[in-house]
């Protein structure tokens, strides 16, 4: 053990330093033993602190969230099967705790200390009641089990039961027993997340728990292989961990037809530099919707991996227009008026534009992309279905086709003012007279 409190006080913003002082005096008042833990720790020791703190309580997590609430206000969000609780704090909270809103997280996570046993490979795990040793023991990594005592005060002695700091100065992902990924085959993305993030890398023993794990991960439900994969999508740069998940094995027990290479990485660098060019600062764009895109939208069984990662409705719709966008390139490589082009772009999100530009290197489909993105889908005729009626065209399928191939003719330059407007309907009145 050694003192944590100069590392804690010199790199957490000091709002978030006060919220731990006043955590930790309530605690006290009330005979708890509370601990900052894991990634907290760990990321301070790294010098790069996060606001989000997770609170290790020796007693009850929900019961202490509950006093904090009616003392300070906010909202409390309880998991009792688990005995955690999310303290979010709201502006009333912060004004109760005389803290400046914008200085503060936006929720502290309350845990209570447990112990947990998993009744078979890769189930959920039965917790129970435990001391802070029991909670670090049940935990991934070595890393992730620095504790730095909050209450009773002083605040800030740390506590490394597992050798986490020394691992953490080598670089290495090491695990706390050898069934762990067999128990928690997630814990495998895991190991490869932190490796891309931290540029550390598992241990030989670590690793060579691995290949004894990897049929446990065909037992996962899709919803926790989704939820490590959007974490993943959260990363600076997740193609490292997807390139180790190739290298390991691991992308092919979640479905046969899944796989990382050289291309998709190359993919995700082209899309991250797209999103961050200047143009596309006023527009929100989800960078988790391109990077799943990319990662099946040359899939012959797109469906089946969707179903595998149990994705719901608008994440399937997601995809389902990367393998449109996809589909559309080969075309799109040619030299195209722009009505043909707004043809085969019509409707594609911005999600899938950039996933499209991304994919190719040719420059023709890459200007056809930006031109559309950024000029051609806001061009529209000045004519409206009323100035047709008042020139004398019912409501009718006419109608439509008029309007669609005026817009036609506004994209390729063919008309360039409503008086040019209505000068082509009238000729393409008289045309279809005299074909008649």
């Amino acid at each position: 053990m050694h003192d944590f409190s100069a590392l804690i006080r010199r790199n957490l913003p000091s709002g978030v330093m006060r919220l731990l002082e006043i955590t930790a005096a309530e605690a006290e008042a009330r005979g708890l033993t509370l601990y900052a833990v894991g990634g907290v720790v760990r990321d301070l020791l790294l010098g790069t602190p996060k606001l989000d703190v997770d609170i290790l309580i020796e007693g009850d997590a929900i019961s202490f969230g509950m006093s904090l609430c009616e003392r300070f206000g906010g909202h409390l969000h309880t998991h009792r099967a688990f005995g955690t609780a999310k303290w979010r704090i709201d502006t009333a909270a912060a004004a109760a705790l005389d803290l400046p809103r914008a200085e503060l997280p936006p929720f502290l996570d309350l845990v209570t200390a447990r112990s947990e046993q998993y009744a078979y490979p890769a189930a959920l795990p039965t917790v129970a009641p435990g001391s802070l040793r029991d909670d670090l023991l049940r935990r991934d990594f070595t890393i992730n089990t620095l504790a730095a005592r909050l209450a009773p005060r002083p605040l800030g002695t740390m506590i490394d039961l597992f050798g986490g700091e020394s691992d953490l100065r080598e670089g290495i992902i090491r695990v706390l027993h050898k069934a762990s990924f067999i128990d928690d085959p997630t814990r495998i993305f895991r190991a490869t997340r932190f490796e891309g993030r931290l540029g550390f890398r598992m241990d030989a023993h670590t690793e060579g728990l691995i290949p004894e794990a990897l049929p446990y991960i065909q037992h996962l439900s899709g919803e926790r292989i989704q939820h490590e994969f959007e974490l993943l999508f959260t990363e600076m740069r997740p193609e490292h961990a997807l390139a180790r998940m190739k290298s390991l094995k691991v992308l092919e027990q979640i479905h046969n037809a899944l796989t990382f290479d050289e291309w998709i990485g190359e993919a995700f660098e082209n899309a991250r530099a797209f999103v961050a060019k200047p143009e596309w600062n006023l527009i929100r764009v989800d960078l988790s919707a391109i990077y799943w895109m990319l990662l099946t939208c040359r899939l012959v069984d797109t469906d089946g991996v969707a179903a595998r990662f149990r994705l719901d409705r608008h994440r399937t719709g997601q995809i389902m227009q990367g393998v449109r966008m996809w589909k559309a390139l080969p075309a799109l490589e040619a030299e195209l008026a722009p009505s043909a082009a707004v043809r085969l772009l019509e409707g594609l999100s911005d999600e899938s534009l950039i996933a499209g530009y991304a994919a190719t290197t040719a420059p023709l489909a890459r200007h056809n992309i930006v031109c559309y993105a950024f000029h051609w889908r806001f061009v529209d005729a000045s004519l409206t279905g009323n100035d047709l009626r008042a020139m004398g065209v019912k409501p009718s399928p006419l109608m439509g086709t008029l309007l669609a191939r005026l817009r036609d003719a506004c994209l390729d330059g063919e008309v360039n003012s409503p008086d040019e407007e209505r000068a082509a309907v009238l000729r393409w009145l008289r045309e279809a007279s005299a074909e008649s």
